[in-house]
C-alpha cells in the first residue's frame, strides 16, 4: 500500500509543479505580447467560464468512490448500470453548459472589452467554456484508472493534458495569436490527449468503458442527491475563504484585508504539500472501504494521522517564521507583517488541516453526508457571527471563530471517523492533542520572536528563520514519533538479502 500511495503521491506533486510553473511563465508572455490590457481581458475570459467546472457539483467524485467500492466487491452488474447512470448525467450537465457557452453569441461581450481586443471575444469566450465543459468528461474518464487500481495513471494523464495545454497556450500567446485561437488550440489539445487516453483506457481495461444503455431512475436520483452533498464542501471554500474578506472590507479596513489575503495565501501554499498526501492516500481509502477491510482503514488512519501532522506542522512553522521576510521581499511592504494576526492565521491553518485529514476518510470512502451538512451548517455560523467579532473585536476575533469552528468540526469528524471504523474504531486522541498543543504553543510563545526579526536585515531575517526551522524539525520528528516510522519504513522496504546458496537457476 505504501508504495501504491508514494507513487500517486509522486504523479499528483508533478501535477502540482505544472500548475505553479503556468502561474509563473504565462503572466510574462501574455504582458509581453498583448499589455496590461489585453492580459486583463485574457484574465476576464477565464474567469468568465471558471464556474462552469461546477456543474459537476461532485458528481464525479461520488461515482468515482462509489465504482472503485463496487469493483473491489465484485458487483460487475451494478458497476456497469452504475457506470451507464453517471455518463449519461454528466452528458446532460455538459449540454446545459452548451447551451451557456452558445449564449453567448446573444450578449454585447465586445461592449465589456476595449475596442482594440474585441476581435473573435465572443468565439475565445465560447471555446473556453466548451473547453471547461471537456474537462469535467476527461476528469471522469482518467478517474476510471483509479477505479481499476491504478490512480497514478489517471494521474499521468491529466498531468499530460496540463503539459500539453501550457505548451500550446505559451506559443500561441508567444506568437501573438487572437484570443479565440489560443482557446482552440486548448480546446484541440483536449480533445488530442482524450482520445490518447480513451485508446489507452480501451485496451488495458476494457471492462471499464462505459455503457450507454443501462438507465436505472433511482440509481440517478440517489447519485444526484448524494453527489450534492459533496456539493456543500465547495460551497465550504467560498464560506471559509471569500466571505471573510468581504466582511472584513465592510467592517474593518483595505490593510485588515490584504493582510488577511497575504495571510491566507502563505499558508495555503504550506498546506498544498500534506493536501498532497491526502489525494494520493484517498484511492486506498476507497480501496479498503470497498473490502469492507474496516481493521485496515483503522491502521491507515493511524500511519496517516501523526506522519501528516507532522508534516502540516512542520510546513506552517516554516511560513510562520519566514512570514516577515517573506513579506517583506515579496510584497515591499514589511508592515503587512502583524505577529498576532500571523499567529492566529497559523493556529486558523493547521487547525483546519486536523480537520481536513479526518475529513478524507469520510470523503474517501462517501460517508460523507452528515460531516458535509455539518461543516457547512458551522461555517454559516461563524459568518453569521462574524459582523459582531469585527465590530466588537476587530480581525483577530474573527480568525479567533474560525479556530473554534475548525475545532468543534474536528472533533465532530473524529466522532463519524469511530463509527466508520466499526469494531476498530477506538481511535486514539494522542496525537490530535499533540497537534493541538504544539500549534497553540508556537502561536503563543514565538510570536514575540519571530516579531522581533522584522528589525533585523535581510540576511539576519533568513538566518534566524532558517534556524528557528532545523530546531522545530527536530521538535517535530521527536513529537509525532519519528523513529519508530522510520524503523518501520526500513522494516518493510530494505532489501532482502539472497542467501548464500542460491544459485542462478534459483533466481531464474
Amino acid at each position: 500500500m505504501l508504495k501504491r500511495v508514494f507513487q500517486t503521491a509522486m504523479a499528483l506533486g508533478l501535477g502540482q509543479m505544472l500548475q505553479i510553473l503556468g502561474q509563473w511563465c504565462l503572466p510574462p508572455v501574455f504582458l509581453a505580447s498583448y499589455g496590461v490590457d489585453g492580459f486583463a481581458s485574457w484574465l476576464l475570459l477565464t474567469a468568465a467560464v471558471s464556474h462552469l467546472n461546477t456543474l459537476d457539483f461532485g458528481l464525479q467524485t461520488f461515482l468515482i468512490n462509489e465504482l472503485t467500492l463496487l469493483r473491489q466487491r465484485g458487483e460487475m452488474d451494478r458497476f456497469q448500470s452504475l457506470q451507464s447512470v453517471g455518463l449519461r448525467l454528466s452528458l446532460g450537465l455538459m449540454s446545459l453548459g452548451c447551451v451557456f457557452c452558445l449564449g453567448v453569441w446573444l450578449i454585447p461581450v465586445e461592449r465589456w472589452m476595449r475596442a482594440s481586443l474585441s476581435t473573435g471575444i465572443k468565439g475565445a469566450l465560447c471555446l473556453l467554456g466548451l473547453q471547461m465543459l471537456g474537462l469535467i468528461l476527461f476528469g471522469q474518464m482518467s478517474g476510471l484508472f483509479r477505479v481499476m487500481g491504478h490512480p497514478r495513471l489517471g494521474a499521468h494523464w491529466q498531468n499530460a493534458q496540463r503539459a500539453v495545454n501550457l505548451g500550446v497556450t505559451a506559443m500561441l500567446a508567444w506568437s501573438g495569436k487572437s484570443f479565440w485561437m489560443i482557446a482552440a488550440g486548448q480546446l484541440i489539445s483536449l480533445a488530442g490527449v482524450f482520445l490518447s487516453m480513451m485508446v489507452v483506457l480501451s485496451r488495458a481495461f476494457p471492462e471499464a468503458l462505459p455503457r450507454w444503455g443501462r438507465w436505472d431512475r433511482n440509481e440517478a436520483l440517489r447519485m444526484t442527491r448524494q453527489s450534492a452533498f459533496f456539493g456543500l464542501f465547495s460551497i465550504n471554500q467560498l464560506l471559509v475563504f471569500q466571505l471573510p474578506l468581504i466582511l472584513l472590507a465592510q467592517f474593518g479596513d483595505a490593510t485588515a484585508v490584504v493582510t488577511f489575503s497575504t495571510a491566507r495565501t502563505l499558508f495555503s501554499s504550506a498546506r498544498q504539500i500534506s493536501n498532497v498526501a491526502l489525494a494520493a492516500l484517498s484511492p486506498e481509502l476507497t480501496r479498503l472501504m470497498g473490502l469492507r477491510d474496516r481493521a485496515g482503514l483503522a491502521r491507515a488512519y493511524q500511519w496517516a494521522e501523526p506522519l501528516l501532522y507532522g508534516l502540516s506542522l512542520m510546513g506552517g512553522a516554516v511560513v510562520f517564521v519566514l512570514s516577515p521576510a517573506v513579506v517583506g521581499f515579496w510584497l515591499r511592504r514589511p508592515e503587512l507583517f502583524q505577529p498576532g494576526f500571523f499567529a492566529l492565521m497559523f493556529a486558523a491553518s493547521l487547525c483546519m488541516q486536523v480537520k481536513e485529514l479526518k475529513l478524507y476518510f469520510q470523503h474517501a470512502t462517501n460517508e460523507h453526508v452528515r460531516t458535509a451538512a455539518f461543516t457547512t451548517a458551522t461555517y454559516a455560523l461563524m459568518l453569521l457571527w462574524g459582523p459582531l467579532a469585527l465590530l466588537f473585536g476587530g480581525s483577530s476575533s474573527l480568525i479567533a471563530g474560525w479556530i473554534a469552528t475548525e475545532i468543534v468540526q474536528g472533533l465532530f469528524i473524529h466522532r463519524c471517523n469511530s463509527r466508520l471504523m466499526g469494531a476498530n474504531g477506538r481511535l486514539e486522541w494522542m496525537s490530535t492533542m499533540k497537534m493541538w498543543s504544539a500549534c497553540g504553543a508556537v502561536s503563543l510563545f514565538f510570536s514575540s520572536p519571530i516579531a522581533e526579526t522584522v528589525t533585523l536585515n535581510r540576511m539576519e531575517q533568513w538566518g534566524a528563520a532558517l534556524s528557528f526551522c532545523l530546531l522545530a524539525g527536530v521538535c517535530v520528528f521527536l513529537l509525532f514519533r519519528g523513529p519508530h516510522f522510520l524503523r518501520e519504513l526500513w522494516r518493510r522496504f530494505r532489501p532482502t538479502p539472497i542467501p548464500a546458496t542460491t544459485t542462478f537457476l534459483h533466481l531464474q
